[in-house]
């Protein structure tokens, strides 16, 4: 219930990253207390349980873009030679992969077009290397820590150079051509929610995101819910949309997790232009992160 309460201060957004964890939790709990005679305070949870729902339908599975990805499998053929569909994929690489050329290999074969990154280090930075030649328009920040964002390109970069790389705040921003026109990409990297520093980065990049130009794409590892403050503010501000449906990103480093549990929490998202369209999205394979990479096919009306 505390989520509820997200836009009022940090501390509450905090649990409303959890909040389809919850409710699952909370359901169980109340249809136990059924065997102990305590109906009053079943209804009580499931009533709790219907409202958290209610409040993140509009990101659950089957909404649009989810339902979408049958009708487009069928017409896949039609759909890949058309030249206004820009084909992105997201990845926070994870600043201790040792499998970057797995990770390579996995994001190769869903042929993007632009491939948004965050976490590169001393230890992956090779993972550059190995998608050079297929994008060699390449913006990327330091390498130290827990490393910072890159951004991967066919398109070239615009003659006027507009790229900006703000590593302390986890933040890059490019501009390309395509088809001869200029178009923005940005990619991201926030901080831990609250009682981290994850509201003071957010100001501190606030002329960044209000400065930036349309069309665009910004994505990036948010950890957060796509239902949270923090994303839908930073909608709000950059005047993008972030896609509706529920895919889950984030899954333990541990093999075994990711091999029998997979990802379990949504915290890696692309939001866009309103002048542009999202047609669907999918995990990609396990990159050897924490964090899935995702590709999303994006029509540019």
């Amino acid at each position: 219930m505390a989520g509820w309460l997200q836009n009022f201060h940090p501390a509450f957004d905090s649990p409303s990253h959890f909040r389809l964890h919850f409710a699952a939790l909370l359901a169980v709990i109340s249809i136990l207390l059924l065997f102990v005679r305590g109906w009053q305070w079943t209804l009580v949870g499931l009533a709790v349980v219907a409202i958290s729902i209610a409040l993140t339908r509009p990101y659950l599975p089957g909404i649009e873009v989810t339902r979408g990805l049958a009708q487009l499998n069928e017409d896949k053929e039609n759909t890949e030679s058309q030249t206004n569909v820009l084909r992105v994929v997201q990845m926070n690489l994870r600043f201790t992969n040792t499998q970057f050329r797995k990770a390579a290999q996995v994001i190769s074969a869903a042929n993007p077009d632009i491939v948004l990154l965050q976490e590169i280090t001393r230890v992956n930075e090779k993972f550059l290397e190995e998608l050079l030649q297929s994008h060699p328009h390449q913006l990327h920040c330091q390498r130290m820590g827990v490393g910072s964002v890159a951004i991967l390109s066919r398109f070239p970069f615009s003659e006027a150079n507009r790229s900006e790389c703000l590593w302390r705040l986890g933040f890059a921003r490019a501009e390309v051509l395509i088809n001869g026109k200029p178009f923005n990409l940005a990619s991201l990297h926030s901080h831990w929610p609250w009682p981290f520093s994850q509201s003071r980065q957010f100001q501190a990049l606030r002329e960044q995101l209000e400065t930036l130009s349309h069309p665009a794409i910004l994505a990036g590892d948010f950890n957060s819910a796509p239902w949270s403050a923090a994303v839908s503010k930073t909608e709000k501000i950059t005047g993008t949309k972030n896609a509706p449906g529920l895919l889950m990103t984030w899954g333990s480093p541990l093999a075994a997790f990711r091999t029998y549990i997979g990802p379990v929490l949504p915290i890696d998202h692309i939001l866009i232009s309103p002048q542009l369209g999202f047609m669907s999205r999918e995990l990609l394979g396990d990159g050897g992160s924490d964090h899935f990479p995702i590709l999303t096919r994006i029509k540019i009306h």
